[in-house]
């Protein structure tokens, strides 16, 4: 589905528009906004009235690597929860109707190329692949994507706008929408920009939605394929969130797509980001990356 004028929003300070092509706003290419479906806003509108959201301890979960398990720590996230759930379940709020599209062309790295690999003969995405895509783009026009995704890819993106929206509604002292933050890769000597998706007491904190919470009720073959994207998405991020913030870890909001079950998760991203730098480190020998990274660290500073 394609709709002309295109909408879309700043990257910088949230305004809002509609245009034939997307342009820069604040200094920067803005994001291409969606409409959300007839079919995923019935199934939302649904998904509030028949639900309350509800916190669920971190304690009660499995399946949760490098998760800080010390009751100074689980405590802070109980706080965290509660707090989250009497907001969220106080707020009168309709179901969003648009939200933000990702759109893998791109004239800058993001923090989730870092997490990349190289590209293989079985694998076409890569951090290399990522630097070309980046190259490709430099002071040109990024077309607005023409296609939107359906089904529980588009849903994910509906939560994300209601906690979005929900959060501009907030008051606290505590709770607040995330800030952009620095993430310097020392082997690399390349600096790339990251946005946390909200912030509780100074402690970033990053959020992802899933079907269902991975407790004792989430069968065996289920839960390893949950262990598994929280190994290679999930801790990645806090990995570099983290460290980018002066910390050795943070919190994960995990919300169930179901239920309306959520939980809070202080983890620990050190291990991961060790891991990361000895990948980073590899890559080091390999003339062509650390070509193509000379090349847009140049890029970047000529922008500047």
């Amino acid at each position: 589905m394609t709709i002309i004028p295109y909408r879309w929003r700043c990257r910088v300070c949230s305004e809002e528009g509609e245009s034939e092509e997307l342009n820069r706003h604040c200094g920067q290419i803005v994001k291409q906004l969606a409409p959300v479906s007839k079919e995923n806003a019935e199934w939302f509108s649904n998904f509030l009235n028949n639900n309350k959201w509800k916190f669920i301890s971190s304690e009660m979960l499995l399946s949760k690597p490098n998760s800080l398990t010390d009751d100074e720590h689980v405590s802070l996230a109980c706080r965290a929860g509660k707090e989250l759930e009497a907001f969220l379940n106080q707020i009168s709020f309709t179901v969003p109707s648009h939200y933000e599209l990702y759109n893998a062309r791109s004239d800058h790295l993001r923090v989730s190329d870092l997490k990349k690999p190289k590209k293989t003969k079985k694998r076409k995405l890569g951090f290399d692949t990522a630097l070309k895509t980046v190259f490709k783009w430099q002071g040109k026009k990024i077309p607005p994507l023409k296609k939107f995704p359906k089904g529980p890819i588009e849903l994910g993106h509906v939560f994300d706008e209601y906690f979005r929206l929900a959060f501009e509604q907030i008051s606290s002292d505590k709770w607040a929408p995330g800030n952009k933050v620095e993430f310097y890769c020392e082997e690399l000597d390349l600096t790339i920009v990251g946005t946390p998706d909200l912030i509780y007491d100074g402690i970033p904190v990053e959020m992802k939605t899933t079907a269902i919470l991975p407790t004792s009720s989430m069968k065996k073959k289920s839960r390893d394929k949950f262990t598994s994207k929280w190994r290679n998405n999930y801790l990645p991020q806090i990995a570099m969130y983290s460290h980018a913030c002066g910390l050795e870890w943070m919190l994960l909001l995990l919300i169930s797509k179901q239920t309306g079950e959520f939980s809070i998760i202080p983890v620990n991203g050190q291990d991961r980001l060790i891991s990361l730098k000895n990948k980073w480190q590899g890559w080091v020998n390999d003339g062509k990356i650390m070509t193509d990274v000379a090349t847009y660290r140049e890029l970047k500073s000529k922008a500047e």
